[in-house]
């Protein structure tokens, strides 16, 4: 099954002064568990030089209002180097940005899905179960690049 997937890039809206990363944004579309759990339909928006130093859940949140976010839809980051199955986690407040971006220090990159309440539930990830923030390096060779189908 082939899904065509739309990208917007977004540049250097949330640039600073620290290490930067790309931020790709998934919206629109809604997990689904045909198989293994994925994120299908919707859009890609791409956030460039984003400053790292001065991520915020709030800055996530107002970077994911850019693309469509809404009251009672959650973010989710994928964990690199591992499927969405096993390696997706939440984001709900500083704490766990910081978390994740501990993952985007070698690859400069992390993508983030948005779970819009509006689109019903198919599928709802299981997050923060194995995975954990101590296993960066060994995260990262595992790497491979991602096809967005």
């Amino acid at each position: 099954m082939t899904h065509s997937v739309f990208v917007n890039f977004i540049r250097d809206t949330y640039r600073m002064e620290g290490d930067m990363i790309s931020i790709k944004i998934h919206h629109g579309g809604s997990f689904s568990k045909e198989g293994q759990l994925c994120y299908v339909g919707g859009q890609v928006s791409i956030f460039r030089n984003c400053d790292s130093e001065r991520m915020s859940y709030f800055c996530l949140v107002d970077m994911a209002k850019d693309v469509g976010f809404k009251g009672g839809d959650e973010l989710f980051y994928a964990i690199p180097g591992y499927s969405l199955e096993n390696g997706i986690d939440k984001l709900h407040d500083d704490h766990s940005v910081r978390k994740m971006l501990n993952f985007a220090k070698k690859g400069k990159s992390m993508e983030i899905y948005i779970k819009h309440l509006e689109q019903g539930v198919s599928a709802t990830p299981i997050f923060g179960q194995d995975v954990e923030d101590n296993h960066v390096e060994e995260t990262w060779l595992a790497l491979q690049p991602i096809e967005i189908l």
